[in-house]
């Protein structure tokens, strides 16, 4: 039998593949025969629009390309029941299980479509202008089977046109724009708009009720920033955490927790100024007479309320004083005992428990006495009461420090008993908390799985969890592909810290070959986590594209302290690269580097300080972080101010606080020690990250350094959301530029 090699794994192959959509739930159906998934192509066609929320459509540009599929559960049986050419995602099943209702754009008609089990056959709701942000603001169904929860596209938005974008012009409003701040008026009261910035736009929204068999509309909230908003087991309120206010110096959230009724009578406001990321950390008691939320503040440890959804008594924090809570997940509200009487925060320590009263509280500490870290519940999705099949434990997912390995385990309460470890497999967890879903009566997981060999595929655990067989293979034809092979690298730090970074090898690495290396680098992230990802990232472009083509791609982790971000980069980036030299892997010569936004930040700031690298490719990165500070969004919002002083830039203080800490943070002042030639990349809709790539070409070529800048029109700050002609030109020419460089 002839034996034949591999293909190159191509551009073409790669917008081929098919994935989970991002960020939307798994729904089983009541019976536990029918799973509904949302797919798409890993790489999408997007339209090049200037609303960077929205395209022209309506359609949430996460969602682009998205499809409901429906997987029988017994046998892994799938079919499509819309035509291809429509767009459709977030379905969800009735109560019920009669029906299920999903988002859907015909390529005519933007709004609701239902599946009637019984016909088996669908039928479009009147067309409505549906508004859901992210793919988890799914229909939430009310105890009838009748109706549903929805955005829908704010009342504001109907009479005036869309803000476009940061760098879009706005109607004519006369010769000037003026803009004015008068210190005296700071403590007054505010209009909602005015106190968010602008990427706040995507979030505003009617939030209605929707007569599935009629498709009549009633109005519950009008010109509210929604995120979250979860129905009542009762079935009969609605929770909802209004966006109303913004801190762009600490780059704090802080949103109101509403009460809306169903039958018409009138809203309250139950608690106030919610300090949140996204607006998602709540949920209800199983007996629809509380509700729980976490906070979030910057610098401090995070805390856990809960209040009567009566809003007959203020909220009641129970954590208790000396207690480090650390909440896993944003997207992970707490969960509830079945008599509503407990509360589970999950961190990655394990699982915390509080009593609803205030009363003692603990948590399982066996995480820190084992390799594991827990990443996830095992958990049904809509429901917020705690899965606990076995008293006084939890069902959860971790992931091996030592091996990156992915895993189920059994967590007791008690402290002195390590995890039990249910199944592992050189995996990774895809999308969570997502992309996971339990069917509680007949004991079957279903979660969506990816390898470095294979992207993202459906997996369903049972007799057990101690057993699993892939239920859908989305892309069969990735066997006949030339991946690469990664692998975990250890080494230390400047400061002696022992590290990990996640390599990929070019398929049949034989051992001591020399091969080029690309270092992509992100400051504050742990890539070696992502080592059984499929490509292990695709933050630029997927590593198997560079692996293809005989260059290895390393991924090192670079946490970072609260200060000085630039010159911490050199003692956490350059010893994994000394590692592979040592190896025998790569040498001198023949080492780039890139990174995305911070990564691209951090990139530069690497430029200046180092002459390892002979090639090196900065995407939408910051070279000043005084004009990052002084940035202003068209609306006339702060633009990064607070990104500065309190987030990733580090600074922690003002410009005129910290004039020096700027100065030496900005890459734009070293510019003349950099020795590398350099590829600039960024999208015109990117306001500020264009400016700053300018001015670093301009810089550059001042001082008659090798350096390229590529704009790409009507893009935004990440490539993964580009049009397909632009995404594809930037792959072309990294893989050039890269070759070029670091193959001489």
């Amino acid at each position: 039998m002839i034996k034949t090699e591999p293909e190159t794994f191509t551009l073409d192959d790669l917008f081929a593949l098919w994935q989970p959509t991002m960020r939307v739930p798994l729904h089983l159906s009541p019976d536990g025969t029918t799973l509904l998934i949302n797919v798409q192509r890993l790489k999408k066609a997007n339209d090049t629009g200037t609303d960077q929320s929205f395209t022209k459509e309506g359609i949430p540009r996460e969602m682009v390309g998205s499809r409901v599929r429906m997987v029988e559960t017994a046998s892994g049986t799938t079919r499509d029941p819309f035509p291809e050419s429509w767009t459709s995602w977030g379905a969800q099943w009735s109560p019920d299980g009669a029906r299920w209702i999903a988002y859907v754009y015909t390529g005519e008609q933007l709004g609701l479509v239902v599946w009637e089990r019984s016909s088996e056959s669908y039928r479009l709701l009147p067309p409505m202008a549906i508004r859901p942000f992210f793919g988890f603001e799914i229909p939430s169904w009310n105890k009838d089977s009748q109706s549903v929860v929805v955005k829908l596209q704010a009342t504001s938005e109907q009479k005036q046109p869309a803000q476009t974008s940061d760098s879009a012009e706005t109607a004519d409003e006369g010769p000037a724009r003026v803009f004015v701040y008068d210190p005296s008026a700071e403590n007054t009261d505010t209009k909602e708009q005015e106190a968010l910035p602008g990427w706040a736009n995507g979030y505003i929204c009617n939030l209605a009720r929707v007569d599935v068999t009629s498709g009549e509309v009633q109005l519950l909230a009008q010109d509210w920033h929604v995120i979250g908003w979860k129905v009542a087991p009762s079935r009969d309120e609605v929770a909802v955490l209004r966006y109303v206010e913004s801190d762009s110096r600490l780059q704090q959230f802080y949103f109101d927790l509403h009460i809306l009724p169903l039958d018409g009578s009138a809203p309250r406001v139950v608690a106030r100024h919610i300090p949140q990321g996204y607006g998602t950390n709540f949920s209800w008691s199983p007996d629809s007479r509380f509700l729980a939320y976490t906070t979030e503040v910057r610098g401090s440890p995070d805390q856990l309320f809960v209040v009567e959804s009566s809003g007959q008594h203020e909220p009641a924090a129970l954590v208790p004083e000396g207690c480090e809570l650390k909440v896993t997940d944003e997207y992970e509200p707490p969960l509830w005992s079945h008599d509503s009487n407990k509360l589970y925060c999950m961190t990655g320590e394990g699982c915390w428990e509080f009593a609803r009263d205030g009363g003692r509280s603990y948590r399982s500490l066996q995480t820190q006495h084992s390799e594991y870290e827990l990443v996830g519940w095992m958990q049904p999705r809509n429901t917020a009461q705690l899965w606990q099949p076995i008293s006084d434990h939890i069902y959860g997912l971790v992931r091996s420090e030592h091996t990156k390995m992915a895993g189920l385990a059994l967590f007791s309460f008690d402290q002195d008993t390590d995890p039990q470890i249910l199944d592992t497999f050189p995996r990774q967890f895809s999308d969570l908390p997502f992309a996971v879903e339990v069917d509680v009566e007949r004991a079957r997981i279903y979660l969506a799985v990816e390898g470095n060999e294979h992207a993202a595929e459906l997996w369903q655990f049972q007799n057990g969890y101690k057993q699993h067989r892939s239920l859908t293979i989305l892309n069969q034809q990735l066997r006949d592909k030339a991946l690469g092979d990664s692998r975990l690298i250890t080494y230390r730090t400047l400061d002696g810290q022992e590290r990990h970074a996640a390599l990929l090898l070019p398929r049949g690495y034989q051992e001591g070959q020399q091969v080029p290396v690309i270092v992509e680098i992100y400051g504050g992230s742990m890539q070696s986590n992502k080592l059984h990802n499929f490509g292990i990232s695709q933050m630029i472009i997927n590593g198997h594209q560079l692996a293809s083509r005989g260059f290895a791609v390393l991924y090192p982790d670079i946490p970072m302290e609260d200060r000085n971000p630039a010159s911490q980069l050199p003692g956490l980036v350059l010893p994994a690269v000394q590692r592979l030299i040592d190896l025998k892997i790569t040498e001198p010569g023949r080492i780039g580097l890139m990174g995305q936004s911070y990564g691209g930040y951090g990139t530069l700031a690497l430029l200046t300080q180092s002459k390892l690298f002979s090639a090196a490719i900065a995407c939408a990165g910051f070279s000043s972080l005084i004009g990052a500070y002084l940035s202003m969004r068209s609306n006339g919002a702060d633009h990064w101010l607070g990104w500065c002083e309190s987030g990733q830039g580090r600074m922690g203080g003002t410009l005129w606080e910290k004039r020096d800490t700027y100065i030496e943070n900005s890459p734009i002042f070293y510019l003349d020690r950099v020795q590398t030639p350099l590829l600039l990349v960024c999208g015109t809709e990117d306001r500020g990250a264009q400016e700053q790539a300018e001015a670093v070409f301009v810089g550059l070529r001042r001082l008659k350094k090798p350096v390229e800048l590529r704009k790409y029109q009507g893009e935004g700050h990440w490539s993964g959301t580009w049009g397909e002609r632009s995404y594809r030109d930037l792959s072309d020419r990294i893989l050039s530029w890269f070759d070029q460089h670091l193959n001489t």
